[in-house]
Parts: C-alpha cells; structure tokens; sequence
C-alpha cells in the first residue's frame, strides 16, 4: 500500500513518515539493519519483535512498549 502512494516500503520509510511527530521509532529484528538511517532521521530507535502469532506475544511486546523510557 505504500509504494502504491508513492512511498517507500520499509521500516525507514515509515519512519521518514513519522519522524515530525514522535521522538522514538520501534522496529522488528528483521529491520536492524535500517537502524542507522532511521536514527539519521533523529530518532532514537528501539528493537523488540513485532510480529505477534499469539497472545503471550501480544502482552511481550505491550509490556516492553509500555516499558520505554520516552
């Protein structure tokens, strides 16, 4: 869907995205390595998995969410 608007398709381009309005982007493992050019973007960034398959991962990453010091 974000090609199909003219943007890019990853993990920095959402954070291109978002980069005016937040201070601290989250990104799956998978992503690590566009940490730096997000980081360019001057966010700080954290990584924990995203991908939920059930409902213990869920609360994981909710509790590591609510966690952050942002």
């Amino acid at each position: 869907m974000l090609a199909e608007l003219g943007y890019e398709p990853s993990a920095l381009g959402v954070a291109k995205l978002y980069a005016d309005f937040t201070g601290t982007f989250v990104i799956d493992p998978a992503d690590k390595a566009q940490t730096a050019g997000i980081r360019k973007l001057g966010l700080k960034v954290e990584i924990m998995p995203t991908v939920m398959t059930d409902r213990a991962q869920k609360r994981e990453l909710a509790r590591a969410l609510l966690a952050l010091k942002i």
